[in-house]
């Protein structure tokens, strides 16, 4: 039988096909067998198994963009997955910086409350704004410090 032989690792023994019949035994003649494709580790992935009469069909890995992360890993029989990049909105700000194995974080910029504080520290794509509360002004009335109006 051309198509299977025995592989030993540290702790199974698996039946794996290394060759596939291209050609079939006939009454007068022998199978043709040819050893099967090896998928490179690392590089490409197994798309379609092989079987005891056609090669295992390996594919390229799929390279991520700059603008993407690798949001799943590759396995032996699967491509890995690629995700763009979040973006912050304008009432955002990058909390981590994306890489190309984990997305951007954006979180919601702070709020001054309008007549009650002032924006003392500008945000920036990276920073959030700081919020100072405003300065209460006073006038005397009647010998007492009260609010001015």
């Amino acid at each position: 039988m051309c198509y299977l032989t025995a592989l030993l690792t540290t702790r199974v023994i698996s039946l794996a096909p290394i060759h596939a019949q291209v050609v079939p035994a006939g009454p007068l003649s022998d199978r043709t067998c040819r050893t099967l494709t090896t998928c490179v580790r690392g590089r490409e992935y197994e798309r379609v198994a092989a079987s005891a009469t056609s090669d295992r069909i390996c594919v390229a890995l799929r390279a991520c963009t700059d603008n993407e992360f690798q949001s799943m890993a590759p396995t032996t029989t699967s491509d890995r997955t690629c995700t763009t990049h979040t973006s912050c909105t304008a009432a955002e700000y990058e909390v981590s910086t994306a890489t190309a194995l984990v997305d951007r974080r954006c979180a919601p910029l702070t709020v001054c409350q309008l007549g009650r504080e002032y924006a003392s520290t500008a945000a920036t794509n990276t920073t959030d704004r700081v919020c100072t509360a405003l300065t209460v002004c006073k006038e005397e009335v009647g010998g007492a410090l009260v609010p001015f109006k």
